[in-house]
C-alpha cells in the first residue's frame, strides 16, 4: 500500500493509496445523523482527509447465512459504529480528474439488518482494474437504527435516506476522482436487501437525477409489499427502542423482533424493510406510477438465481431437519426450495422489468444457471457475488461454492463481471443463452 496523490472534489481535499493496480479513498463520510434523525450532508473540510481507513459497519446482530457463502467474517477488519455515514470509492490506476469514467455504486445485501460496505466480500478491485469503471461502495444504518420506525417517534426509513444522500454525494464530488457525474453514466447496483433497496428509490422522484442505470439483483419481491399488518406487529416488538437506549441493547432487541416476525413467514422472516408512506418512498398504491414515471429515463437490468431459497431452506422450521433424511430429504429439499423460490422471487423480478418496459423504459431479465450437481445449493442467493467481486480469500472454500475449482469461479467471474461493466458503460448485454451455463438474459 502506497499514498496515491491528493484529489480535490468539492467536499475538500483527500489522500487515497495505492493497491495493486487501483487506487482506493476508503471511510469517507458524506452525511452525519443522530440515533434516530434524518441524515443531514456532511460539511465540507479544508484539511486534508485521510481517505485510508474502512467504513465502519453499523451495529448489527450476527448473520446466520454468512458461514455458508464466505469462509472468514462478512465484517472483518471493521469498527463498528453508529457514525456508519461513509463509503469508499475505487478507481483504476492512473486515473485523472476529467477522465469520465462510468461510475458504480454498491449497495450490499443482508435482509436490512446485516452487512457492510467495506465488507472484504465487497472490494471490487477486480472489476474496476479489469474494465476501467469506478466503484463506489456504501454504507447506511441497518436493523433498529436505519428501520423499522413508527414515522412519529422515529422515521421509518432512515436507510433509505441515507442511500439518497449517499448518491447526491457522489453526483456532486466524483468528478474529482476521474467519474462521469453526468446521472445517464451512473449505475445504482445492489443485491438482495440493496437490490430491493435499489427498486425502491427508483420510485423516488429525484432518482433519474442521480442514477441512470439500475441493477437489481435478487430483490425479494414477493415479501416487501402488503406488510401494512406485519409491521404493526413487528412496532410492538420493537417498543422499548429509545435514543437513549445502549447500541448493544439495540441489536439485542432485534432478536426479540425477529421472534415476532417467525410466526408470519415468510414475510416476516425479513422484518426490517421499507415502508411505504414514509419518506422518501410514496403510498404503496402510488409505487408503480412512481416506478412508471421514471422508466423512461434509467435503464434497468433485473434478475435472480434459479434456486435462489437453496441458501434459506437449512433455516426454515421443519424443512430443515428434514433435508438430510435418507433418501426423501432430496425431494424434500428441491421440493422447498422451488417453492419458496416462486414465493419470494420468481415471477416478480420479471413482472417488475415487463412494467419497466411497458413504461417505456429500457429491460433486460437475467438468470444465473451456474451450479455444481454435486452441490445442492446450487444457483443460491448470493452466487454472483464471488463471481462480481472475485475475492478468492474470502470466498474460497465457502459451502456455496463446494465442487468448483478456483479456476472455474475465476472464469465464470471474469464473464459476469465484463456483462455487469458493459451495462454499466451502457453496451448491449442481451444474451438469447446461457455463457456456458451461467447465465442468461432477454431484453424485455
Amino acid at each position: 500500500m502506497s499514498e496515491h496523490p491528493l484529489v480535490n472534489p468539492p467536499c475538500g481535499p483527500m489522500q487515497g493509496f495505492s493497491k495493486g493496480s487501483v487506487v482506493k479513498y476508503t471511510g469517507i463520510p458524506y452525511a452525519t445523523a443522530s440515533r434516530f434523525q434524518i441524515p443531514e450532508p456532511i460539511k465540507d473540510w479544508s484539511e486534508t482527509f485521510q481517505a485510508t481507513t474502512p467504513s465502519p459497519a453499523c451495529p448489527q446482530p450476527n448473520d446466520k447465512g454468512s458461514a455458508l457463502i464466505a469462509k472468514v467474517p462478512l465484517l472483518q477488519g471493521l469498527k463498528i459504529s453508529e457514525e456508519c455515514h461513509h463509503l469508499s470509492i475505487t478507481v483504476p490506476e492512473n486515473t485523472q480528474a476529467g477522465d469520465k469514467l462510468p461510475v458504480m455504486v454498491w449497495v450490499y445485501g443482508g435482509s436490512f439488518a446485516t452487512g457492510a460496505g467495506d465488507s472484504p466480500a465487497y472490494d471490487p478491485s477486480r472489476m474496476v482494474a479489469e474494465h476501467g469503471v469506478i466503484v463506489v461502495n456504501i454504507n447506511y444504518r441497518l436493523n433498529l437504527f436505519g428501520f423499522l420506525g413508527d414515522g412519529q417517534t422515529r422515521p421509518a426509513n432512515l436507510g433509505l435516506l441515507d442511500q439518497l444522500e449517499a448518491l447526491r454525494w457522489v453526483r456532486r464530488n466524483i468528478a474529482a476522482f476521474g467519474g462521469n457525474d453526468d446521472p445517464k453514466t451512473i449505475t445504482f447496483f445492489g443485491q438482495s436487501a440493496g437490490g430491493s433497496s435499489v427498486a425502491d428509490i427508483m420510485a423516488v422522484p429525484e432518482a433519474s437525477s442521480l442514477f441512470g442505470r439500475a441493477i437489481v439483483q435478487s430483490a425479494p419481491f414477493g415479501i416487501t409489499r402488503g406488510r401494512d399488518a406485519l409491521n404493526i406487529t413487528l412496532l410492538k416488538a420493537a417498543g422499548s427502542a429509545s435514543p437513549e437506549m445502549p447500541a448493544e441493547e439495540l441489536v439485542k432487541l432485534c432478536e426479540k423482533i425477529d421472534k415476532a416476525g417467525s410466526g408470519s413467514l415468510p414475510m416476516g422472516g425479513m422484518p426490517f424493510a421499507p415502508q411505504y408512506g414514509h419518506a422518501p418512498l410514496p403510498a404503496e398504491a402510488d409505487l408503480n406510477t412512481g416506478l412508471d414515471e421514471v422508466a423512461p429515463q434509467i435503464d434497468l437490468l433485473v434478475g435472480s438465481a434459479d434456486d435462489e431459497a437453496s441458501l434459506f431452506v437449512p433455516f426454515l422450521p421443519v424443512v430443515g431437519s428434514a433435508i438430510d433424511i435418507p433418501v426423501v430429504g432430496k425431494s424434500i429439499h428441491d421440493l422447498a426450495v422451488s417453492k419458496v423460490t416462486k414465493l419470494l422471487y420468481h415471477p416478480f423480478d420479471k413482472d417488475f422489468a415487463e412494467r419497466h418496459a411497458r413504461a417505456g423504459g429500457k429491460a433486460s431479465l437475467y438468470r444465473i444457471h451456474w451450479r455444481n450437481k454435486k452441490n445442492r445449493f446450487g444457483a443460491t442467493h448470493t452466487i454472483e457475488l464471488p463471481l462480481l467481486f472475485g475475492n478468492e480469500e474470502v470466498y474460497g472454500g465457502a459451502k456455496t461454492l463446494e465442487g468448483f475449482t478456483a479456476q472455474e469461479v475465476d472464469t465464470a467471474g471474469k464473464q459476469m463481471r465484463k456483462i455487469w461493466a458493459d451495462f454499466a458503460k451502457g453496451k448491449q448485454v442481451d444474451i438469447a443463452d446461457a455463457v456456458d451455463g451461467l447465465i442468461s438474459i432477454e431484453r424485455i
